[in-house]
């Protein structure tokens, strides 16, 4: 984003909500004080409440959503095809030979929780896979969600094959805990989801990951705002999806031979 405004001679100026919703509001209210051209968000991962919104759009400020976003506002989107993600890997999944596969959801009041885990009911109900409640934990999007998932799922008498995690940061916490009980990915269980292939990278074993690219959503961010400044385009009703790519790591065994 900041690569792209600069070349275009604008500034950005960051702020950052920790996944607070009074934080978030505040920013934007600090922002609209400082009398930006447009703003960029990222939901937290609390927000619920659109009247800060609702002001910017009374005010005409152009507003587009990037990640996590509202979608029954009149502002633009960059966005993931999450549902259609989700489904398209569990659909790998299954065909793999896998049918015991639990969900780490993120928040379901947040767009790519809710998509996400819309996917992950698709791919199952569709290829006649058994749905069990208690695999199903909703948390949130960092670290400990990802441990205390793993935690309670340990806890029960049986465990699934595979866990599908909304995200990277899920993932990682859910191999701590995996660690610290002594279990062994993928031998034992196997771990897949959501993620940036260059931080996956990083992972013991790589991540099995659907790779989101951070910069692509970001360039493409910026240069929809920009286009809605310079043309005095107040409020925008755009939709950008930026393409992801799945790969197949380390993390969960490969049944059938290729």
């Amino acid at each position: 984003m900041i690569d792209y405004a600069t070349e275009h001679n604008y500034y950005v100026i960051l702020t950052v909500s920790r996944e607070k919703s009074n934080i978030e509001r505040q920013n934007i209210e600090n922002l609209i004080g400082m009398r930006v051209d447009g703003l960029l968000v990222c939901l937290s991962q609390e927000t619920t409440d659109k009247q800060v919104f609702t002001t910017v759009e009374k005010m005409k400020i152009p507003l587009v959503f990037f990640d996590r976003a509202f979608k029954n506002m009149k502002f633009s989107r960059v966005v993931f095809n999450d549902k259609l993600g989700a489904e398209n890997i569990l659909n790998r999944i299954i065909l793999e030979g896998y049918n015991k596969i639990a969900h780490f959801a993120g928040y379901s009041k947040t767009n790519i929780g809710k998509e996400r885990f819309e996917g992950f009911l698709e791919a199952l109900t569709k290829n006649k896979v058994p749905i069990h409640k208690d695999w199903i934990i909703e948390g949130g999007f960092e670290l400990k969600d990802g441990y205390e998932s793993f935690k309670k799922l340990n806890n029960l008498d049986n465990l699934p094959e595979v866990i599908f995690a909304v995200n990277d940061r899920v993932a990682l916490g859910a191999y701590k805990a995996a660690k610290e009980a002594e279990l062994r990915i993928p031998e034992d269980i196997g771990i897949f989801g959501y993620g940036f292939s260059e931080i996956t990278d990083f992972f013991d074993p790589q991540l099995t990951v659907i790779n989101q690219d951070p910069r692509k959503m970001g360039a493409e961010a910026i240069r929809l705002l920009i286009n809605e400044v310079e043309n005095k385009k107040k409020s925008g009703n755009s939709i950008i999806y930026i393409e992801e790519e799945f790969l197949w790591r380390k993390s969960v065994k490969r049944k059938v031979k290729k």
